[in-house]
């Protein structure tokens, strides 16, 4: 989750929460398919994950390239 809120401005469901969700409100899943998507700038990731501010800052120039060459 990305909001403290529920339903605040992005929530992450696992697939089988979103499922149970959905027959719950007497859908039928056909189909359900993972997408990972990066829809926030590369720092507020790296600085998740790196927990240092100074680290994320250093580390945020690499990652621009690494995915401007991978794709």
């Amino acid at each position: 989750m990305y909001s403290d809120h529920p339903f605040g401005h992005k929530q992450i469901f696992a697939t089988y929460e979103l499922k149970y969700l959905l027959e719950k409100l007497n859908f039928e899943v056909v189909d359900l398919q993972k997408f990972h998507e990066l829809s926030f700038p590369y720092i507020y990731y790296l600085r998740k994950l790196l927990k240092l501010e100074i680290f994320a800052r250093f580390v945020l120039p690499f990652v621009g390239y690494f995915y401007l060459f991978s794709q």
